[in-house]
């Protein structure tokens, strides 16, 4: 089953909303319990992440086929590859594609912490030599991939211009998407989008949303991956209480305010990062869906 993610009929929005594999029998059980919130928004695709260290494209597996029982949702999986020996990465797609699962995130990911920063010698070293690996088998052009991308520079990159060739390097060796690090200025990525197309980077880039309910959570993540959060925003949860409606409220409208610029020139394509409140992404979602409506005309059609 060849499963494509990128067609966007003109006139729609096209969401995906990404989540990551629970930790405890709890946490399973309280997704369970939320995926179905993400029946009203139609999401072109459901991602699952892969865990750090490169230990859990197991786990991401597992996830997808159990999360399969509750939702309709096209699925897609994140494969990291950097802590895997080839052989290891290409018995993880095959298991994929014996269960139709053909929507894949290629990652580099990170080392084991028993392998110091260097890759297996017999591993894909980055998510371009993963790319050609999954492009290579015989049935490689089963499967839809996307990359992740950068609007503010990966942290180790050497420059904005080598970060760019890099990622030009991914599409070229077979990426057909490139899903962005999450941002908070709209400006950036419209400004990635230029540079994109400067140079001749022509796959869809869809820009990576994240709602921050909880801001020191996100202003961490924020560090660790080179996106800055302006002043204004880190003052609206000046004395906001972690988790509350406050909170949501505040993150909401922010989310709603990014994607409304990005919108009016002219994306149609969004991908929400959860950290697994469906709840909350749901209905930002459903705001952004009608919120879009009401800009368009009056008889526009969510799905």
């Amino acid at each position: 089953m060849d499963i494509k993610t990128t067609e966007v009929r003109e006139g729609t929005l096209s969401l995906s909303v990404e989540l990551s594999p629970p930790k405890t029998d709890a946490g399973l059980q309280n997704l369970q319990t939320q995926i179905s919130l993400l029946d009203t928004i139609n999401p072109r695709t459901i991602c699952v992440t892969s865990g750090a260290g490169g230990t859990d494209n197991i786990q991401t597996f597992s996830t997808i086929k159990h999360l399969e029982k509750y939702t309709s949702a096209p699925p897609t999986a994140h494969l990291t590859c950097v802590a895997n020996t080839k052989s290891e990465t290409q018995k993880t797609l095959d298991q994929y594609s014996k269960e139709d699962i053909c929507n894949i995130v290629a990652l580099r990911g990170d080392p084991k912490e028993t392998s110091g920063t260097s890759a297996p010698p017999n591993g894909y070293a980055n998510a371009a030599e993963l790319v050609r690996g999954i492009r290579d088998r015989q049935d490689g052009n089963r499967f839809h991939i996307s990359v992740a991308g950068y609007p503010e520079i990966h942290p180790k990159a050497k420059s904005k211009k080598a970060d760019i060739e890099s990622l030009k390097v991914k599409v070229g060796e077979g990426a057909d998407l490139i899903l962005s690090q999450f941002f908070f200025d709209p400006t950036i990525f419209l400004s990635f989008l230029e540079d994109l197309n400067k140079s001749r980077i022509d796959v869809p880039a869809v820009p990576g949303i994240i709602l921050i309910s909880d801001f020191p959570r996100i202003r961490n993540f924020a560090a660790k991956c080179g996106a800055n959060i302006p002043d204004w925003i880190s003052n609206r949860f000046t004395d906001t209480e972690i988790g509350s409606e406050s909170a949501n409220a505040i993150a909401e409208e922010l989310a709603l305010q990014q994607c409304t610029t990005l919108i009016e020139n002219g994306v149609q394509m969004f991908h929400f990062f959860t950290l697994n409140r469906l709840d909350l992404t749901a209905r930002t979602c459903e705001s952004l869906l009608n919120e879009f409506c009401s800009l368009k005309a009056p008889n526009c059609k969510n799905s």
